[in-house]
């Protein structure tokens, strides 16, 4: 039979044990197989390339369709190709395996009376290669367009979906191993690459029908009609699948390159697998590590895996090669579990002082400071606030740095507080914003010099809390300096360009901080929704309050509200820089911190005491949206900001307000 018979009941019986045999065909041990062909890493470059090759020479006073072009170069885009994540599956799906090349009901042959079967036939295409690439085929057949279902007289297989296929596979091919939340990332690739190769031997058929070399013309010709239609179907499904990609960012495309969604969905696989997974232990050693001012183990293992497969600085473009508006997607990712960045080197205040130094630091300063934050070796801090004046007002800093007679050294004078990450043990350097004259122009009197942590005279004279804690191993210390000595070749770019360098560093940095935040707000809500479904009160599920029902809604709302607004502005800071962004960083600095307080807030309602407690997680979040509306600046210094570009636009003449 060329696809399953009988009832509903009976087909699906059918197709799960063909699933069934495929993945025992898939457990064969290649060493029982001398002779049949040799392991390879390549398996889907080389497929596409001899079966778009194929393609190409079966033309026959034919120009390739533009559906098989795109299918044809899309795949031929190794960005495209999936990467095997031997972990993600506990090693139990292999990466090499025998792959029968053609496994489809046609080939089956099932036993007189049972739905078991008993033999595979036609074995021409068989060769060692990547398993999915039968999953795929097999799951091909549930994407047939109509035309190819009426040539074949096939029937809808509405019994079965793409779901409940990987699943039945997955289950079949880890036994024991196989865990509820597991599925197989980027499957539509094994299901357009079988439609390419299906396209492929289709062409050949209609090619030598048309030469006269077929067994049966007729036949041959109408199945060459089938190339365009599949084609076409694979080319929607890819095309689906993107655009789903782009509306989990708000359904707007920002025109994610292929580059980046291949990096996404490593990212994603190395998150659930190393950051989701380790989260409890993470916490255990948070107590009896990170609350020592100590080193967490587990983050320094990860970082090394993080270096290994390539998701490291992926803030810094330079490095990475991803826009703003890319990276942000991978920073909201991130802020669900606020420990996970510096496991991708993608930490602040590291991230900023990287920046400042990547785009400003000379050759000296680059190799002595930047390039050990690139490995991870170290980290850093930056200096600004100050305890007896309104730092908000950066005009009003007194922190002073003056450059001594003989021009070799610059003296810092002065005292920091809430200097976020001063207190962790590999805190090697720090940024100080402070006067190098107090008789230039108001924005030209701050510099920025860079001090090394252990130079006399920098002494971290206390830490500083935050709700009652002390954000261990990290912490927000205060910081004296007393006459310290630093070289001039430290100060970074020239005096009096403190201001200059402040802002290029808070735009990027700013969207980290609320993609972030947007993060953070999604795995509060999550919690939320969790929570209320299993909770009851007064006869039924908490989830079917009304009441609640519009706290959810309205926590959603105002996410993806914000995800747009902040995404908005990355795409401005790529396509017109951040002076022409100015309104919208300070819009994103506003609205998603407080978006965030709100939504933590309600999901804390809503589980109660238990919402109280840092068991649940919320409390922590709660702080850090908190504690966002005052980093890098005051809700109402950015409010001013909004203020003043809005009232320009009906100004002829800009005013002092």
């Amino acid at each position: 039979m060329n696809q399953p018979e009988g009832s509903p009941a009976e087909k699906l019986e059918q197709y799960e044990e063909a699933i069934r045999v495929l993945a025992a065909l898939h457990k064969v041990p290649l060493t029982s197989l001398k002779g049949f062909g040799s392991v390879q890493s390549s398996y889907y470059p080389r497929q596409i390339h001899t079966w778009s090759k194929q393609y190409q020479l079966s033309l026959v006073g034919q120009d390739a369709n533009p559906e098989m072009q795109y299918l044809i170069e899309w795949l031929q885009d190794k960005d495209n190709i999936p990467t095997h994540n031997a972990q993600l599956f506990h090693d139990k799906l292999p990466e090499a395996s025998v792959v029968h090349g053609d496994f489809k009901f046609d080939n089956l042959i099932f036993h007189p009376t049972e739905n078991r079967i008993l033999a595979i036939i036609d074995w021409e295409l068989s060769t060692i290669g990547h398993p999915l690439a039968d999953v795929g085929y097999l799951g091909m057949f549930l994407h047939l367009p109509p035309q190819m279902k009426t040539i074949l007289k096939a029937d809808d297989m509405d019994f079965m979906n793409e779901k409940e296929l990987t699943t039945l596979y997955l289950k079949d091919i880890m036994e024991t191993h196989y865990e509820n939340h597991m599925t197989i990332p980027m499957f539509y690739f094994y299901i357009v690459f079988s439609m390419l190769r299906l396209c492929s031997i289709m062409q050949g058929v209609y090619a030598r029908s048309v030469k006269g070399n077929a067994s049966n013309q007729q036949r041959g010709k109408l199945i060459g009609t089938m190339v365009q239609p599949l084609a076409k179907q694979a080319v929607t499904i890819i095309k689906k699948e993107e655009k789903a990609e782009d509306a989990k960012h708000g359904g707007i495309s920002f025109k994610f390159s292929n580059r980046f969604r291949s990096l996404k969905r490593r990212f994603e696989a190395f998150f659930k697998e190393h950051i989701v997974a380790n989260d409890a232990e993470f916490e255990n050693q948070y107590e009896s590590h990170g609350k020592k001012w100590r080193v967490i183990p587990l983050i320094e293992s990860l970082k090394k895996k993080a270096k290994e497969e390539g998701l490291w600085n992926l803030f810094l473009p330079s490095v990475s090669g991803l826009k703003n508006v890319e990276y942000a997607v991978l920073a909201e990712i991130m802020g669900r579990y606020p420990w996970s960045p510096e496991v991708f080197n993608c930490n602040a205040p590291d991230t900023g002082n990287m920046e400042i130094l990547e785009r400003f630091g000379t050759a000296e300063q680059k190799k002595a400071y930047l390039e050990p934050l690139l490995l991870g070796d170290i980290r850093s801090c930056f200096s600004m606030t100050e305890p007896a004046v309104a730092s908000s007002d950066a005009l009003n800093i007194r922190c002073s740095i003056t450059q001594t007679s003989d021009g070799k050294f610059y003296i810092v004078n002065g005292r920091k507080h809430y200097i976020t990450g001063a207190g962790h043990p590999n805190c090697a350097f720090t940024i100080v914003m402070g006067k190098t004259s107090t008789k230039r122009s108001p924005h030209r009197q701050q510099s920025m010099v860079i001090v090394p942590m252990n130079a006399p005279g920098l002494n971290v004279v206390r830490p500083l809390d935050v709700f009652g804690t002390f954000d261990e191993p990290y912490g927000h210390c205060e910081i004296l300096f007393d006459n310290v000595k630093v070289p001039s070749s430290n100060l970074l770019l020239g005096e009096g360009r403190g201001f200059e360098m402040a802002q290029a560093r808070l735009g990027p940095g700013r969207i980290h901080h609320c993609m972030r935040a947007i993060g953070m707000s999604e795995r509060a809500l999550t919690l939320g929704c969790q929570r209320v479904l299993k909770r009851k009160a007064f006869g039924d599920v908490l989830a079917k309050n009304p009441a609640v029902q519009q706290v959810l809604a309205y926590s959603r709302i105002e996410i993806n509200q914000a995800r747009l607004l902040v995404l908005k502005t990355a795409y401005l800071i790529d396509t017109h820089g951040v002076s022409k962004a100015r309104s919208e960083v300070a819009e994103i600095k506003v609205a998603i911190p407080q978006m965030a307080q709100r939504v933590i807030d309600r999901m804390m309602q809503l589980h109660g005491a238990y919402g109280l407690s840092t068991h649940s997680g919320l409390p922590q979040m709660f702080m850090g949206a908190r504690s966002l509306r005052l980093a890098d600046g005051p809700d109402e210094v950015h409010l001013r900001t909004v203020a003043r570009v809005e009232l320009a636009k009906y100004m002829r003449k800009r005013s002092k307000l």
